[in-house]
């Protein structure tokens, strides 16, 4: 997901390359036996699977595992997965039952559900070839694209406006979103734990408010700065 304000602040040419801020595209595999029997399907959607917030104290497997319950009662001895694809900060909240309840859960695992059953039953494409994997490890402290002296990540910091939180579940009272001002207190504390250096400032650029490079903390890092990253190739995908 993509911010409007955002992606109308791109410009033009790229805001042609895609149809929406949001991806709808669902993606769905589907294994069969031997005998040609349908025995497992593993889906991906791009939306958050956490429909339930953080006042609920059940076992949940929330709206995906909603989603996947019905799935799984419909065909019978067949297993389900849906996982998470692309989804940035696509919240699964609707404006009237973005409450956190399970009414909220049921809407959007439904959803999930009847997109992947109308999947199953339409047409699709046998998949041939091999599998292959290509995992490496990434510093995304120091990654650069194009010009290494312009267009590089930085060490993570904690931010101020990180810890207000979003409209789905706000943070302390005391946090508000797009403060760029900040507070004296918890800068004073930041500068403390583990000061910002100003060209880990300068690269973060519009986090012009941070808390504390959790990225530079010592002995060892609060955040992983080294990540696997990897891409898997399926048949003729």
């Amino acid at each position: 997901m993509e911010s409007g304000i955002i992606r109308w602040n791109k410009g033009e040419v790229e805001r042609a390359l895609y149809n929406s801020n949001i991806d709808t595209t669902m993606r769905a595999l589907h294994f069969f036996s031997s005998s040609g029997k349908l025995r497992g399907v593993l889906a991906f959607y791009p939306v958050h699977p956490t429909s339930l917030t953080a006042k609920n104290r059940l076992i949940s497997g929330d709206n995906k595992g909603y989603a996947e319950f019905l799935l799984e009662d419909e065909l019978q001895e067949v297993t389900v997965a849906i996982g998470i694809a692309n989804a940035g900060d696509v919240s699964p909240n609707r404006v009237d039952n973005g409450d956190g309840t399970f009414r909220g859960e049921e809407i959007m695992g439904k959803r999930q559900y009847d997109t992947l059953s109308t999947l199953i039953k339409g047409p699709s494409e046998l998949i041939q070839g091999s599998v292959v994997a290509n995992l490496s490890y990434v510093d995304f402290s120091n990654a650069t694209t194009g010009n290494p002296y312009a267009d590089r990540t930085c060490p993570a910091v904690v931010g101020q406006n990180f810890a207000a939180g979003t409209e789905d579940g706000r943070g302390p009272s005391m946090f508000t979103e797009g403060n760029l001002k900040g507070n004296a207190l918890f800068k004073a504390i930041g500068a403390v734990i583990k000061p910002t250096p100003k060209w880990v400032q300068d690269c973060q650029h519009t986090n012009k408010v941070p808390l504390f490079a959790v990225g530079l903390m010592e002995p060892v890092p609060w955040v992983p700065n080294i990540l696997p990253v990897q891409v898997v190739k399926i048949g003729q995908f």
